[in-house]
């Protein structure tokens, strides 16, 4: 306990130190909010003797979730966990997968994210009863705002069926004929949006939340379940909650109420999702029996930056938690602890935004030049938006500064990505001469320039496509020369191919095929080290996007997927980018204020602070929820500009040691802008810059500085290296360390094998089958499975029947991805399949395992590491101990054949099993091309310490590698990365 409290202050420690009963943590910027929450965490597992699976931890993003849990396990002992650390709609997905039938849900689900719901009511628009939208013209134009209100009032906790019965009571009180019909027409179409959804098994992010809310008010046993299941709540963010989100934290405190909500309403910047300021406003009313802590003591910025933000944001009083408790003396006000810094505030004009652009960077790279240990890392560009940016990023590209600019959106910009769509796009139409232009001008294959631009020639002198034109322009003078024809012949016979190809699989083996024989993954790993992983960061990207396109489409096409690019593109949706600002080389960032929130920067610069552009207008939902469903509190007020006031407190809290706000008069259009009138009520006084005469001059020095150097060795500290792991990490580490760095640390898309997709069709169907025995075998518990009228349970033996099983293989078997290279190696795994079921079912029908666990998921910590997995099977041996099972589809092998290294993997299971609690008697490998067990030998107690350490020395080698290859023909021959590895042996 001592270590657990150790560096906080006295606010930190009541807060972690809290026992029953509600609690608000009210964390001002920079007040050490997640420090205090995971430490809240450790300190109720010690002192209420509890194991992780009786806390729940909510947060907001994935990310967040998992440096969560990365944080949390630091502060344990060593041992095996299985955390409940979700963001709101995860944990929903994970209840839902347990229970959705039990309220009519389908059993396997599909979650659509907001471009594919958008996608589907596209396809079905036809069959919203839509009327008085259709009358405004192109009724597709309004498909998003639908969506957009729909997802509105699944914030709000609205049903369709409370959303019809509103429409008919104000229908009864409503003047206008229009206005009852067009409250009606939007009961009825969010009725038949839920509904289609439902018909075709599938569930957006909203729907999530209510869905589980449904599902604990109509079935009281679960909910009672869980509420006992958790001792306590913890919430992050909680000013950035809904609606719904809000209610089922409620619901889930139950009456014990042990629940923790950290946030801060300062930072409520999210309305435009949904969020509710209301919610951190109401949580006091709603719990009047809450013990409140104010964390005040800031370790990020400089007091001079948090007075100057202090200032400006005390004018959203009174609608501020600190003006509504002034009377119990709340106070909130920041206190800096870094009394090693003056802080440096400063607010500049400028004439233009070029000017505005360029200062911006020249001040950046004075900053760096006068302090050695100031990195390019250190400084952030933050704008309101993405386009507000754009002239910082020229000017940091012209200063040959190194950045990244975080956009949320762009994949479909990307030179790497038009590549691919290109690719594709010749596959399904050879006339398409743009796409032939960008294929033909890919470095890969060696089209020289002289000939193309005849080639271009040719097609436009006989007016036929640049495909055609390559086909039929003769060699010789006005033609192509030797290298142009063989260039041309290796492309059209690959498209050739390629073209066959697309009618025949699925868009993601095509894509495959073309990467490799484009050998665009070649052409980026040339590259320097930041730009392979940038441009492979990209590929990724799209691979998920078509992984996405194939797991919810029953006949996925090429012709499919890229029409439905096109479709998002066309609704101005350039495609979804994942980045994180934390990884990558040393770089300037670049980001809208929204991305910044949760980091921060030695050096701040809130640039384009123009009037309508930041804060900006008013814009109200192009369609509205009516105010009669809106459950938030409303304040009087400009509740616009007190969100606007709220993103900019965001901006400037981020600033560590100086921050520069900084604008423009001329941002391009007819008329000059006026300041924001956030410089004025930031209190700063601003300095007008003199108008840039010559800013050719003004980066002659710079355009001359040496652009950042790309040595691998200074550039790997600055990869997202974690110190979690996975078995297959381990494994392929050990086999070479840069098959490792190509699959781990680039992250190289490795889109699929004929092996791999057996394997999953295999595993996934001896789990249900087994998952189907163990639960008819509850008394108490309905079949995960239905049977039909004619299937009657077996009451011995296994309690799936033959058929049954047969028929979940046949299930599991047409809904995976398949990369057989032909139709007999098609038939042969497929046969291969069956028959390994049918044995497997003999053997388990003649002695049916008895279940404790399937795919049981768990996250083992070792000193400073982890090993996260998942184990096949866990069975209970009836003597207090258990025997745990791994699946293998691979060439069987004996007892005296598995090896050192073959062992470690059950070895691993085995020990973070006994963590659990378990005692393990027995490791098996079952070979399923026989059906036969092949034990493995338990780590005895002198054997476990060499073995863990072991494992730690390696995990501690992967984090200061240099990842030097270990080439040898065997592993080579297996390596997915061989065709692109210079160091490999054949």
């Amino acid at each position: 306990m001592t270590e657990l409290l150790e560096g906080l202050n006295d606010a930190q420690k009541t807060a972690v130190t809290h026992g029953n009963g509600p609690l608000l943590i009210v964390a001002g910027a920079g007040t050490g909010k997640t420090a205090v929450l995971t430490r809240r965490y450790a300190w109720l597992l010690k002192e209420r003797s509890l194991d992780t699976s009786r806390i729940l931890s909510l947060t907001f993003t994935d990310k967040a979730a998992g440096e969560m849990e990365d944080r949390i396990l630091q502060l344990l002992p060593n041992g095996s966990y299985d955390f409940w650390v979700h963001t709101f709609h995860g944990f929903c997905q994970r209840v839902l997968e347990s229970h959705a039938v039990k309220i009519g849900l389908p059993h396997k689900f599909k979650l659509l994210n907001e471009t594919e719901a958008w996608l589907f009511v596209t396809r079905h628009y036809r069959e919203f009863p839509l009327d008085y939208y259709t009358q405004l013209g192109n009724p597709r134009k309004f498909l998003a705002a639908l969506l957009k209100h729909f997802s509105r009032a699944q914030d709000e906790d609205i049903s369709p069926e409370a959303y019809s019965a509103f429409a008919k009571e104000i229908a009864l009180d409503a003047d206008v004929e229009t206005e009852r019909s067009r409250l009606e027409e939007l009961a009825s179409c969010y009725a038949m949006y839920r509904r289609l959804m439902r018909d075709e098994g599938y569930l957006d992010f909203g729907s999530l939340l209510i869905e589980t809310l449904r599902l604990f008010r109509e079935r009281p046993e679960i909910l009672s379940a869980y509420q006992k299941q958790f001792d306590s709540i913890l919430v992050d963010e909680f000013q950035d909650t809904n609606g719904a989100q809000y209610e089922l934290i409620k619901l889930l405190a139950g009456q014990d109420r042990n629940i923790t909500v950290v946030g801060d309403d300062d930072q409520a910047i999210y309305k435009f999702r949904g969020a509710s300021l209301s919610n951190i406003l109401q949580f006091r009313d709603d719990f009047p029996d809450a013990t409140t802590v104010a964390l005040r003591q800031n370790y990020r910025s400089a007091q001079e930056i948090l007075d100057v933000s202090g200032a400006f944001i005390r004018k959203n009083d009174p609608n501020r938690l600190e003006s509504q408790l002034k009377e119990i003396g709340f106070d909130k006000t920041l206190q800096s602890a870094r009394y090693d810094v003056r802080g440096d505030v400063r607010a500049i004009w400028y004439e233009n935004i070029e000017d505005e652009a360029e200062a911006v960077v020249e001040r950046m790279i004075a900053l760096k030049d006068s302090d050695p240990e100031t990195q390019w890392n250190d400084m952030a560009i933050l704008a309101r938006s993405n386009e507000s940016a754009m002239p910082f990023v020229r000017a940091l590209e012209r200063a040959n500064v190194p950045y990244l600019f975080h956009a949320l959106r762009g994949l479909y910009s990307k030179p790497v990505v038009l590549d691919l769509l290109a690719l594709l796009g010749m596959c399904v139409s050879t006339q398409d001469s743009p796409f032939a232009f960008r294929v033909l001008t890919l470095p890969s294959f060696e089209f020289p320039p002289s000939d193309l631009a005849n080639v271009i020639r040719f097609s436009e002198k006989k007016r036929i496509g640049l495909w055609d034109a390559l086909r039929r322009i003769p060699q010789g003078e006005d033609g192509i020369s030797d290298a142009g024809k063989i260039a041309a012949e290796s492309v059209l016979s690959l498209f050739d191919s390629l073209t066959i190809a697309s009618h025949r699989e699925p868009p993601l083996s095509v894509l495959h095929t073309a990467i490799k024989r484009s050998k665009i993954l070649e052409s980026v790993l040339a590259g320097d080290e930041a730009s392979r992983i940038e441009q492979i960061a990209y590929i990724n990207a799209f691979v998920r996007r078509v992984e996405r396109y194939e797991s919810l489409r029953h006949n996925p096409t090429v012709l499919g997927l890229l029409e439905e690019v096109r479709m998002e593109i066309e609704s101005g949706d350039d495609g979804a980018l994942r980045s994180d600002p934390n990884d990558g080389p040393d770089q300037v960032k670049v980001m809208t204020v929204h991305a910044s929130k949760g980091l921060e920067f030695k050096h701040v610069f809130v640039v384009s602070l123009v009037d309508q552009r930041f804060p900006t207008r008013e814009r109200e939902d192009a369609i509205p929820l009516p105010d009669g469903l809106v459950r938030e509190k409303i304040y009087k007020g400009g509740t616009h500009l007190e969100e606007e006031r709220r993103l900019m407190y965001v901006a400037m809290t981020r600033a560590k040691q100086s921050l520069t706000l900084t604008g423009a008069a001329d941002v391009g259009g007819i008329r000059k802008k006026k300041p924001s009138v956030f410089f004025e009520e930031a209190s700063v006084e601003v300095s007008t810059a003199p108008i840039g005469k010559d800013r050719v001059s003004q980066f002659a020095n710079i355009a001359e500085r040496p652009t950042r150097e790309t040595r691998e060795t200074e550039l790997l500290t600055y990869l997202p290296l974690k110190r979690r792991f996975s078995f297959t990490q381990l494994a392929a580490f050990r086999s070479c360390p840069m098959q490792y760095k190509f699959a781990h640390v680039y992250r190289i898309p490795i889109i699929g094998s004929h092996q791999k997709s057996f394997g999953q069709v295999m595993h996934s169907t001896l789990h249900d089958i087994l998952e189907n025995h163990a639960e008819r075998g509850k008394a108490a518990q309905v079949s995960l499975f239905e049977t039909s009228a004619q299937t009657e349970i077996p009451t011995s033996g296994l309690r799936v029947t033959k058929d049954e099983a047969m028929e979940i293989y046949e299930t599991r078997w047409n809904e995976n991805d398949f990369w057989y290279p032909d139709r007999a190696m098609y038939d042969k795994y497929y046969s291969e399949g069956k028959d390994a079921v049918s044995r497997m079912w003999n053997i388990w029908n003649e002695k049916p395992p008895s279940v404790a666990a399937l795919e049981l998921n768990f996250d083992w910590k070792i000193g400073e590491h982890s090993i996260r997995g998942s184990v096949d099977r866990i069975d209970d041996c009836g003597d207090g101990t258990v025997a745990i099972f791994d699946y293998k589809t691979g060439q069987p092998k004996s007892e005296e054949d598995i090896g050192k290294e073959d062992r470690e993997q059950l070895q691993i299971y085995q020990l973070a099993m006994e963590c659990r609690g378990m005692k393990v008697s027995s490791l098996s490998y079952v070979y399923l091309q026989n059906g036969e067990s092949v034990n493995v030998p338990t780590l005895g107690e002198k054997e476990r310490v060499p073995f863990t350490d072991a494992l730690l020395e390696r995990m501690n080698e992967i984090l200061k590698s240099r990842f030097t290859p270990k080439p040898s023909q065997f592993v080579c021959k297996f390596c997915d990365f061989k065709n692109i590895c210079e160091f490999r042996k054949t």
